[in-house]
């Protein structure tokens, strides 16, 4: 489906639509089942969320040079150190691959970048961080740990809250293309493509740290950690909302 949206594109209606069906179809293929002991049904609409909901997310950061591929990297990288806590080597392979994979692919994708992860890149990306943080806190109930896999993929999400703010502002429809994604409100700010991406890195840095914190550390840090994550994400969510992007800014 990335491959035929790159090539003849798809609207954004339809390609939600199919996301859907083919997360669906990845969780009964691979006979997925969560252990969140809510309540059967909604402990599957939470998986199907957070699949979803984190291919959009790496689909819609995918707005410069750099920027996924980079948050790629690092998400993964701080899996693998979650994966060898929770002793997981599948998932520790896993991300070992991913790492490699994005490492490499960064190396030619930072600006100026000579090849594009496309959607077709950026929502198989979405599709593998989704499922190996998934498999590291979705078979156990749902406690404060599982906000760990959340926090080291904080940027995504926090860039479709962005999104949506921004444009409810505007009162422009949400799924609306616009100007108002994260890399391009830290361009406004006056950083280079460059300096935007490093700015992302050293945050997935940070991100990553507090995530494993979450991951291998009490209950009394784990809510510490999260509240204190989602208070800052609050706090730059309403900053970055007012910033005046100027139109001409490319959205991809």
């Amino acid at each position: 489906m990335g491959i035929y949206d790159d090539l003849k594109s798809l609207t954004v209606k339809f390609k939600g639509l199919m996301e859907i069906i083919l997360v669906i179809f990845f969780i009964l293929f691979y006979r997925l089942r969560p252990d969140f002991n809510i309540f059967l049904p909604f402990d599957y609409f939470l998986m199907l969320l957070w699949f979803v909901g984190v291919i959009n997310a790496f689909n819609l950061i995918d707005i410069m040079d750099g920027l996924a591929s980079g948050i790629g990297l690092f998400a993964s990288l701080g899996f693998f150190v979650m994966a060898s806590h929770a002793g997981r080597p599948d998932l520790m392979i896993i991300c070992s691959a991913l790492s490699g994979c994005y490492l490499a692919f960064l190396y030619y994708n930072f600006n100026p970048a000579k090849i594009f992860l496309g959607d077709n890149g950026s929502l198989v990306m979405g599709l593998s961080l989704a499922y190996v943080g998934f498999e590291l806190v979705g078979h156990e109930p749902l406690s404060p740990r599982a906000m760990a896999p959340v926090i080291i993929l904080a940027i995504p999400i926090f860039e479709v809250f962005l999104l949506i703010t921004r444009r409810l502002k505007k009162k422009i429809p949400i799924l609306k293309g616009s100007p108002d994604h994260l890399g391009l409100v830290l361009q406004a700010l006056g950083n280079s493509i460059p300096r935007s991406a490093i700015i992302v890195y050293v945050s997935s840095v940070i991100l990553d740290i507090l995530g494993i914190w979450v991951m291998t550390s009490g209950m009394a840090v784990q809510v510490g950690v999260s509240l204190f994550v989602i208070l800052v994400g609050i706090i730059l969510l309403s900053l970055m909302a007012g910033i005046e992007v100027p139109e001409k800014s490319k959205d991809v």
